[in-house]
């Protein structure tokens, strides 16, 4: 099971990665647009190649074959929540210090639960089954599987005691972005919104995060000072793209008070 995940978030990373980047528009100093996708423009053969493997890849999402099932993508949200559970008590019961078994059958578990989260959403995209269950309860499940994760980081000490301060306010963070959400989605008229790309990549360096310092690597200079790095470029990512999202919020509520 490990392995298959580790593969399958990999490939999952890997798609999200090229499905970004094909999507940017390159500008020059002077603000001239230096890809546009036209052929024969600069950068066009740029995006037709990305568009062609970005084809290639979507034909390995097995998931998109399964029949439209509207359930499936909020039973898979709802799914994430015991397996958080469970991947909790698996250190909390059974981790000794030293244990590296328990460590890679935690590894194998936060992949697999994480990967539910880009199965249920490319799902109910694909299948247009998407509901406002989902719309609510998915970045909770989110949260709470990343926040659960960075605390068993810090209580394996698999991060530097000092981590505390970068940690904390990824948790606050996330915890005032899902209470933004809900005030957005209460109101009237209701206002949905969605991460940016900005929040997909701190997603990603926050799963890779995780990865990297669950995985029971030697004890060396280049593996802490790399787990480090990833830490610091995740707290800036998450701080950042959160300040966007709450601006975004609040002036989407200005348009609408008009």
């Amino acid at each position: 099971m490990l392995w298959f995940g580790l593969i399958t978030a990999s490939y999952s990373i890997f798609y999200k990665i090229s499905l970004y980047w094909g999507s940017l528009e390159f500008v020059s100093i002077e603000g001239e647009k230096m890809s546009s996708g036209v052929r024969g423009e600069p950068g066009a053969h740029r995006l037709a190649s990305t568009n062609k493997l970005n084809a290639w890849l979507r034909r390995l999402l097995f998931w998109r074959y399964l029949p439209r099932l509207p359930w499936l993508p909020n039973a898979l949200t709802a799914a994430r929540v015991p397996m958080t559970l469970a991947f909790l008590a698996l250190f909390a019961y059974l981790w000794q210090p030293g244990s590296n078994d328990i460590r890679l059958w935690g590894l194998g578990l936060f992949v697999f639960t994480g990967l539910t989260d880009f199965i249920d959403g490319d799902y109910a995209r694909h299948h247009k089954c998407t509901s406002a269950f989902g719309e609510i309860a998915d970045p909770i499940a989110d949260k709470f599987l990343m926040i659960s994760a960075l605390v068993v980081l810090m209580w394996l000490e698999a991060l530097p005691r000092w981590a505390w301060l970068a940690i904390v306010p990824i948790a606050v963070r996330e915890v005032g972005v899902t209470a933004l959400r809900f005030w957005l989605v209460s109101r009237r008229p209701r206002i949905v919104q969605p991460a940016d790309r900005g929040g997909k990549a701190k997603m990603l360096l926050q799963f890779a995060l995780v990865v990297l310092c669950l995985w029971p690597l030697p004890p060396v200079a280049p593996v802490a000072i790399g787990r480090i790095v990833v830490l610091l470029a995740t707290a800036a990512l998450t701080l950042y793209s959160g300040g966007r999202y709450v601006r975004a919020g609040l002036v989407a509520v200005r348009l609408l008070e008009g």
